[in-house]
């Protein structure tokens, strides 16, 4: 009995200790499973958070963020992090709310919700908006926008022949004499301020003749004040009176009322959430592609002057995102002069092109100041009715456009519309048949353009001012500043120990208390 008895304590000895070898490793897989449990809880709680994205904005705008505020004006971390633990009971607790029951290896207790942080809409310079932009267009609307490009190519093309006559021209206006033998003291005293772009600013030089007479300085006095006469009385001062403020009842539709709406801008995101970092590097051509998806982006989903949508803030929200002015009449006037300024310079260039036209505009200024015998004076006199003629010329290219017509980029001879002698009856209302050149570009189309110049970071923001704003109109305590784009959040958990050691001899080593705190970190963005 003794030898039997002998082998059955070792035999429970060894079985001691393979039973604890059983559950220690129980137990550390066990551990391991905790963890992943957790983390995976905590993933999947995220992604459920991070589903309850603002509905009405994807809707209006395809945009991917959740609201932070709850409801409320500002943005709360204790709102997303009670968003979080709610979605973390049922994670954990699959059965709540059922009547399934059950048990599980993995039993645990949520024990703390930490928003480590997170990055919201008009964070990083506009950076995160922008790419919720560009997300959204590369899968709606590439397709598009790349037969438009492909349209811009074609147009482009057409005009090469044009552009090298332009550029022939500009070339030949480059290498001009401009030497004289005027007196250059006397030529200061005339009135040359109205010469556009400072042509003759290096073309005057003093004559060094040592055997003047006093005779011939009387002779070649300048007569300022039939000069004054002569430029009053001429296309030259029409123009001036029009660019001082007086374009706008000329280049708008007579049909179309101007807006008189202003947005309010003390709450908006360009005023009060603008930030300077920028997130990551990219080239030129990752930056030029960006900003054109970005413009049709724009151009989609906002109005313009000649949108028939009708909106209940401003009604010019492409040109608002573009300059930025507080009212539509500012906007507005923002977008003629630089749409003036873009069909003036290729006007000009049309005429610099133009032998008829040259000559014309030199016929026109001999007549006006030939009298002074002064030739540079006489070429200076030319080349400001060559900006004044391009200048009237682009009053009607605008108009046409804001008409929602189409203006050819590069005039031809058969595209040209307006006749040096017919000028001062435009500008005094006369009607000119307005053609619609179907191989040009329409108003929209500029718009593209001058989104391409605007700066990135202005016009992003401006953007958010106008998405705010009609938002608003069906969500009083809407702001884009309280809205997330992604988010980093720490959970921290407990467990107790099952299999470590067996409850008896934990309750004598006074170890019954001992749990695991299990820690994890979760990140997610749209």
């Amino acid at each position: 009995m003794e030898r039997k008895g002998s082998i059955t304590v070792f035999f429970s000895l060894s079985l001691t200790i393979v039973i604890t070898l059983i559950c220690t490793t129980i137990e550390t897989v066990r551990l391991n499973g905790l963890q992943q449990q957790l983390d995976m809880a905590a993933d999947s709680a995220l992604d459920s958070m991070f589903a309850s994205y603002d509905r009405q904005l994807l809707e209006q705008y395809g945009l991917l963020f959740l609201n932070g505020s709850g409801g409320n004006d500002k943005y709360s971390d204790l709102y997303l992090k009670n968003q979080m633990e709610e979605y973390m009971k049922y994670e954990m607790t699959p059965t709540l709310d059922t009547s399934f029951i059950g048990t599980t290896m993995y039993p645990m207790k949520l024990e703390d919700i930490r928003i480590l942080n997170t990055v919201r809409t008009t964070d990083f310079g506009g950076n995160v908006f922008e790419q919720e932009v560009i997300d959204y267009m590369k899968y709606k609307e590439v397709g598009d926008i790349t037969d438009q490009l492909l349209n811009w190519k074609t147009l482009m093309e057409k005009g090469n022949d044009q552009s090298k006559k332009i550029e022939e021209a500009e070339k030949t206006l480059n290498q001009t004499d401009w030497e004289n033998q005027s007196k250059e003291e006397e030529i200061s005293k005339t009135t040359l301020n109205i010469v556009e772009h400072n042509i003759i600013k290096n073309g005057m030089q003093q004559d060094e003749t040592a055997n003047e007479t006093e005779q011939e300085t009387e002779e070649n006095l300048f007569d300022q004040q039939r000069y004054d006469k002569e430029i009053e009385s001429s296309v030259i001062h029409q123009v001036q009176e029009v660019k001082k403020g007086g374009f706008l009842k000329i280049v708008v539709p007579e049909q179309i009322p101007i807006s008189g709406k202003q947005i309010k801008t003390e709450k908006l995101p360009s005023m009060t959430s603008v930030t300077e970092l920028e997130w990551n590097n990219r080239s030129i051509a990752e930056k030029t592609a960006r900003a054109v998806l970005y413009g049709e982006y724009v151009l989609k989903h906002f109005s313009n002057f000649i949108s028939d949508e009708k909106k209940s803030g401003i009604q010019y929200e492409t040109e608002y995102i573009l300059f930025g002015k507080n009212s539509d009449e500012e906007n507005l006037k923002s977008c003629i002069n630089r749409l003036l300024w873009i069909r003036e310079g290729l006007n000009i260039a049309h005429i610099f092109s133009s032998t008829a036209k040259m000559e014309e505009a030199l016929g026109m200024a001999t007549a006006m100041v030939g009298w002074a015998m002064i030739p540079p004076l006489v070429t200076a006199v030319q080349l400001v009715i060559v900006g004044s003629w391009a200048y009237a010329e682009s009053l009607l290219d605008v108009r046409r456009l804001l008409s929602g017509k189409k203006v050819t980029l590069i005039k031809t001879e058969q595209s040209w519309q307006l006749g040096l002698s017919g000028l001062k009856d435009f500008f005094y209302g006369a009607g000119q048949n307005e053609n619609n050149d179907e191989n040009g570009l329409g108003y929209e189309d500029y718009m593209r353009v001058l989104l391409l110049t605007v700066d990135k970071s202005e016009k992003i923001y401006r953007t958010m001012d106008i998405v705010q704003q009609n938002m608003q109109q069906s969500v009083p305590n809407f702001e884009m500043k309280n809205y997330v784009y992604s988010a980093q959040i720490c959970v921290e958990a407990e467990a107790n120990q099952l299999f470590l050691m067996f409850p008896g001899v934990r309750k004598m080593w006074n170890r019954s208390n001992e749990k695991y705190r299990i820690i994890t970190a979760v990140g997610r963005n749209y």
